[in-house]
């Protein structure tokens, strides 16, 4: 992924991750990709927040050029009532439910800010280091005690955009002019759509999504069918689409690399 689309991603996997004793509260109220908000558009945001922003530090491969460690300064912000030692606001205080992020502490949220950045880690294009650089004490501000941590994640971004592809295609012929396929969904990811499988009669495979017949899936993500072409021989290739205005229609597709092209000969 290049730097615009880690910046998208790291958002979508804070927004979307829950506190694991309530699978249906998110654990951050607010996330917000910025270059520096107001202080009035803070205090209208949602707490526990979290701001990813796109650090001034950048730094390209020596032995591959196509590859950028970038910074991605992330500022976990949160309130608490009360608290005029700033306690609460480290370690957490009273709150309205146990199995919510209401009322934790920023060390509490830490664990979770950390575990989900984890995961952007093992993605093509996406392997990412965060730590602890220091921040501000907490400040009690009308009636509130609010503290803020900032952590500097290092993640190596590609120059240019990246689709993850479908990979490890199998295509197995099961008698009666039926064929068997299955294949590895790429990982999850803000814009990924959906899952398109194409075929063609003969040894070569299609070459784009527009060519060859379309094979219908159960679901958009879908990892494996069951085709009836006849008998015969068939080429398979599959691509995944992303979004990348959030609509129903892919604009993007992966690349048809290594395992994401098969050809069986069903009886």
């Amino acid at each position: 992924m290049n730097t615009l689309q880690m910046a998208e991603q790291l958002k979508y996997l804070l927004a979307n991750d829950n506190w694991p004793d309530s699978p249906s509260d998110n654990t951050f109220g607010s996330v917000q990709v910025t270059d520096g908000p107001t202080e009035k558009a803070l205090k209208e945001l949602r707490m526990p927040i979290v701001l990813v922003t796109v650090g001034d530090t950048s730094e390209v491969d020596e032995e591959d050029p196509d590859l950028i460690l970038q910074d991605f300064p992330l500022i976990l912000v949160q309130a608490v009532l009360g608290d005029p030692m700033g306690e609460r606001i480290l370690i957490g205080g009273p709150r309205k439910s146990l199995g919510s992020s209401d009322g934790r502490g920023i060390l509490e949220l830490e664990a979770r800010l950390l575990d989900v950045v984890g995961k952007a880690t093992g993605a093509d294009g996406a392997r990412a280091a965060c730590a602890f650089v220091g921040s501000p004490p907490s400040q009690q501000v009308e009636g509130r005690m609010i503290g803020s941590r900032k952590y500097n994640l290092k993640a190596w971004c590609t120059r240019d955009e990246h689709f993850d592809p479908p990979v490890h295609l199998v295509a197995e012929p099961i008698g009666s002019g039926n064929v068997r396929l299955s294949w590895t969904v790429p990982p999850d990811r803000y814009d990924r759509l959906k899952i398109v499988l194409r075929r063609a009669t003969g040894l070569v495979a299609p070459a784009t999504v527009a060519t060859g017949t379309d094979v219908a899936l159960a679901s958009d993500l879908a990892f494996g069918v069951t085709d009836s072409p006849g008998v015969g021989t068939f080429s398979y290739s599959v691509w995944c689409g992303y979004t990348q205005i959030g609509a129903a229609t892919s604009e993007k597709y992966s690349s048809l690399e290594l395992g994401s092209k098969r050809t069986v000969i069903a009886t």
